[in-house]
């Protein structure tokens, strides 16, 4: 009778784990690497010019490639509360976001301009607080193509991101020239 033969190789269960931690790291780094960049790409719907530089809304350079893509630096991607992207793009720098805002809290003094106060410190673009009519809400108004901004400013003031609209067809008094208007609502409280 012949004894078993003995491999003097690795068993291959040591070798099947070593593979998968081989490819468990590749796969890390690989996304760690995507991650990197610090850009944002936006994908055109049509790709027919060479590649170009054109000045962005931000005051970065945006880079078109060939095949439509488009490379923002410097921009932030918003994420909503639940962790996930805001399908409605990326913030612009806040020194180009036009904000106003207007007191509906009717008759908190003092509250549109502390407010306008701790925006303008974020680096927006602050416009004449003003008065609006008294709202029992809070709310931060849009323009369109400015959500994602309204939405950064809800949380600069600790707003939930429900407070975040449209503006209405007929945007409040004194909010001329405004990207983003937050209207302060019954809920706010007095200024410090």
């Amino acid at each position: 009778m012949t004894a078993p033969q003995r491999s003097h190789g690795l068993d291959g269960n040591v070798r099947g784990l070593i593979v998968l931690g081989v490819a468990v790291l590749i796969g890390f780094l690989l996304l760690a690497q995507a991650g990197d960049d610090g850009s944002t790409t936006v994908t055109a719907d049509s790709g027919t010019t060479p590649a170009a530089e054109e000045s962005g809304d931000d005051g970065g350079t945006a880079t078109t490639a060939a095949n439509g893509a488009t490379s923002v630096p410097n921009s932030t991607t918003t994420t909503a509360a639940n962790g996930g992207e805001e399908p409605t793009g990326t913030t612009r720098a806040p020194a180009s976001v036009s904000v106003v805002v207007l007191n509906g809290s009717g008759g908190i003094k003092g509250v549109a301009g502390a407010t306008t106060d701790k925006i303008k410190a974020k680096g927006y673009k602050t416009l004449e607080p003003g008065n609006a009519a008294p709202v029992d809400k809070t709310t931060v108004y849009y323009t369109e193509g400015f959500q994602a901004d309204a939405n950064a400013v809800a949380g600069v003031l600790g707003l939930a991101p429900t407070s975040v609209s449209a503006a209405p067809a007929n945007p409040p008094a004194g909010s001329t020239g405004a990207n983003v208007i937050v209207v302060l609502g019954k809920d706010t409280p007095p200024a410090t």
